[in-house]
């Protein structure tokens, strides 16, 4: 198996915050997004390569994080792959970027090949293993996969690409923003490599560059099997995705009683958990959580947060925080709340 993780992208969602710092590596939880998802793809079986794809101008960002991803991934090695971002002036999509990965290979080179593609902004709550194990059944050997997350709250995913599940759990179709959904099309995929050589078929079309709308067109050729999990999944490319992710995963490692280094405290502090704190951090006279990430060398003082990130070195002097994203080296004080601050940010908001 040959995992792709796709990790490129401008994450204009999340501007300021994301104008250069690649939203993969964006932390949550004590960790990058991506190593999250790097656990659990380390996880899976007999696993041949790992290729992480991104935009040549973030290249710096992936190559400092280098070593401590091969220290994550012991079953394969980790290749880094740059790629100019535009062709002709126009943006490459996830196939033209995927199957430069390749070198346009085509479906006669590919053959007997086996591909998982990721979309590397995703958190899984399910075991990619049991997706993967799934897709090689032997019934199953030469038939696409995409992992179909089935929710009983179908508004909450409306932006997303939903699909259609027959009695047997084929894909029977796959529908971009219909009525309200019962299934929804995650950014993951176990593909053949006949199914990956036909992607340079789809785009000499003139179709859409989406990963999406390319398996819609494959469904029309080949038949494609739905793995169905019930288990959290987020997007974490908007400011709600990126928290509720990190609700998720800071609920996950209260679960299992990892804790995170207790903070400086001074006065009367409280603690709501669960929380997670980075080195040097120190709170006064103030409540913290629930659902909170507070990086490295972050002082509060006289405040109240919930269900927000602060990244390193930044401070909070009498402010209300809530549902809101704090990037580094920032000063706030005053009510905040729905909100995506960028790196050094001064903000005073009156009461």
């Amino acid at each position: 198996m040959n995992v792709i993780i796709l990790a490129g992208g401008k994450a204009e969602r999340l501007w300021p915050l994301t104008r250069q710092l690649p939203k993969h590596l964006l932390y949550i939880a004590g960790k990058p997004v991506l190593y999250h998802l790097l656990e659990n793809v380390n996880r899976v079986h007999d696993i041949e390569s790992i290729t992480i794809a991104f935009d040549k101008q973030q290249e710096a960002f992936f190559h400092k994080h280098k070593e401590k991803m091969e220290i994550i991934v012991s079953r394969a090695e980790v290749v880094l792959r740059s790629h100019d971002p535009y062709r002709n002036g126009r943006p490459k999509g996830p196939l033209a970027k995927l199957l430069e990965i390749l070198n346009d290979s085509n479906s006669e080179s590919l053959e007997g090949a086996q591909f998982c593609v990721i979309g590397g902004d995703n958190v899984f709550g399910f075991e990619l293993d049991r997706f993967v194990s799934f897709f090689r059944d032997e019934h199953k050997a030469e038939i696409d996969c995409v992992a179909v997350q089935k929710t009983t709250i179908p508004s909450e995913r409306s932006q997303f690409g939903v699909v259609e599940v027959d009695d047997s759990g084929r894909l029977a179709a796959l529908n971009e923003k219909p009525e309200p959904p019962v299934y929804h099309s995650t950014a993951c995929y176990c593909l053949s490599g006949a199914s990956v050589g036909m992607a340079l078929n789809y785009l000499q079309g003139n179709r859409p560059d989406s990963l999406g709308k390319f398996i819609g067109w494959l469904l029309e050729k080949r038949e494609i099997e739905s793995y169905v999990f019930t288990e959290p999944w987020y997007d974490i490319g908007t400011r709600q995705g990126l928290l509720d992710a990190n609700t998720y995963l800071l609920t996950c490692l209260a679960g299992r009683n990892r804790r995170s280094r207790l903070p400086g405290l001074d006065g009367r502090v409280k603690l709501n958990d669960p929380t997670h704190f980075g080195a040097t951090c120190n709170i006064r006279n103030s409540t913290v959580g629930p659902n909170v990430y507070v990086a490295s060398d972050v002082n509060i003082y006289q405040s109240y947060v919930e269900n927000s990130i602060i990244y390193d070195e930044c401070t909070l002097v009498e402010c209300q925080l809530k549902n809101s994203i704090v990037g580094p080296r920032s000063m706030i004080t005053g009510y905040v709340n729905d909100a995506i601050l960028g790196p050094k940010t001064y903000l005073s908001v009156e009461k």
